[in-house]
């Protein structure tokens, strides 16, 4: 079972590129306010990360490196981008993506996406590190993910709000 969403905004590339060349610190306020506007949706992301290791004996601190389980690092992790590349199927352009910056964030949320149970080049350590995440914390999209409809239902409405008034922002100083 797939969950689809689609909402189609046409110009927000195009008036971003525009501002580019106009004025960087235009362009800047305008990244700020659609990043402001999904403020909501982040929190409603952070919200599914846990506040401590998710299995015990997950390293922590500067000793644990960069897969080390800091919870105020991980749910800061998960951000917005606005802009990104062209999707592979269709010739549209995010206009903005959620992201998770921190690699122990990203570890939990994804860890056992893809069943490799049989591949060779997983080792056994990591077969049962991905079994112990999946019984104790469910299935692979465990984290930010878990709930898409909710996230795509809080962020959209603003994020769209937002971009219409960055569109009115650009055509008033190119207007002046």
């Amino acid at each position: 079972m797939s969950v689809e969403l689609e909402v189609n905004v046409y110009g927000v590339r195009d008036t971003l590129a525009i501002l580019r060349t106009m004025d960087s610190s235009t362009k800047w306020a305008a990244i700020n306010k659609i990043k402001a506007a999904g403020g909501p949706l982040t929190e409603a992301a952070r919200e599914h990360f846990p506040t401590t290791k998710p299995l015990r004996g997950w390293g922590n601190g500067k000793r644990g490196g960069r897969f080390a389980w800091d919870s105020g690092k991980v749910r800061a992790g998960v951000q917005i981008q606005v802009g990104g590349r062209a999707s592979r199927y269709a010739n549209a352009y995010p206009m903005v993506t959620l992201v998770q910056k921190n690699a122990a964030g990203a570890l939990y949320d994804i860890a056992g996406l893809r069943d490799n149970s049989q591949s060779q080049a997983q080792t056994e350590g990591q077969r049962m590190f991905t079994r112990y995440l999946n019984a104790f914390h469910g299935k692979s999209w465990r984290g930010m993910w878990r709930n898409i409809r909710k996230l795509s239902e809080i962020g959209s409405d603003a994020i769209l709000k937002a971009a219409e008034e960055v569109a009115a922002d650009v055509n008033r100083k190119l207007v002046k």
